[in-house]
């Protein structure tokens, strides 16, 4: 194999154990918290410093680029940029692949040709049920608060891919395909994602569309 496979993912809905399987199956490296240490190494900022500012979205300043102004970056943008640098390294060393969870990665890789991003989700009920029995802290929460805990992540997931990419997070056609883990369950989902993923090398491993756009830019 050597395509990049992101999987971005809603909250409790089983993502990361998919990601670290298809990672698995392939032997390849799954970057989650790994490219939390790996950035920190390249980046200068600590690890600790990365982990509070992870996935948190931006404000004003992205869009001070744009209208070509300056005005300093918030410390959450300087992360922000720092790890799309390092997802990009790792996509160019990884020679067998990799798969990346969230962190907005197929933004930063939205050149690639071997790239195929997926969006997990489930339905609350499954959710709520995978929280509970993965996280013994969580088991006395009413349904209400369990809820309310799903949500806000969601949201912090949500704003931050919706600042950052200009598109909305979790929406199909912003994805090569999605995936109901509470449908399938979670080796369904592992076994899912990789019949995709081997028909997709099958087929050239490439998105020939973006070599065309590339050539006609």
């Amino acid at each position: 194999m050597n395509t990049i496979i992101v999987i971005d993912r809603q909250f409790a809905s089983g993502g990361l154990e998919i990601a670290r399987l298809v990672a698995e199956r392939y032997g390849v490296t799954c970057y989650d918290r790994e490219l939390l240490a790996r950035t920190a190494q390249e980046s200068g900022f600590t690890e600790e410093l990365i982990q509070a500012q992870d996935e948190i979205p931006g404000s004003s300043f992205i869009f001070s680029l744009i209208a070509d102004t300056f005005s300093e970056a918030p410390l959450n943008e300087e992360v922000f940029f720092a790890q799309q640098e390092t997802i990009r390294k790792i996509a160019r060393e990884s020679e067998n692949g990799c798969v990346i969870v969230g962190r907005c990665a197929d933004v930063a890789l939205r050149r690639h040709t071997n790239l195929v991003s997926v969006f997990v989700h489930a339905t609350e009920p499954f959710r709520m049920s995978r929280i509970r029995a993965e996280k013994p802290e969580y088991a006395t929460l009413s349904d209400e608060k369990l809820l309310e805990l799903m949500r806000k992540k969601d949201k912090e997931r949500w704003s931050y891919y919706d600042f950052y990419s200009q598109k909305r997070w979790g929406q199909a056609k912003n994805y090569d395909f999605t995936i109901n883990s509470g449908l399938l369950g979670i080796p369904g989902s592992v076994e899912r994602i990789v019949s995709v993923i081997d028909a997709f090398e099958k087929n050239g491993g490439e998105k020939r569309w973006l070599q065309e756009e590339s050539r006609s830019s």
